[in-house]
């Protein structure tokens, strides 16, 4: 037997969801705009870059 979507159930979720995604993209905000705003070069940049494939 199939499970039935109750709507006023996945709603709440959506809501729920939403919140927490709210949350965190605003916990993590300052973390980005510090990461983006600063430089990492030498050896060991080199090395993560390398290890990742990105060349910036």
């Amino acid at each position: 037997m199939a499970a039935v979507a109750n709507p006023d159930e996945l709603e709440a979720k959506a809501r729920q969801l939403r919140a927490e995604a709210n949350a965190l993209e605003k916990a993590l905000d300052p973390l980005t705009r510090s990461a983006r705003g600063s430089g990492w070069q030498g050896s060991a940049a080199q090395q993560f870059q390398s290890d990742v494939g990105t060349d910036q």
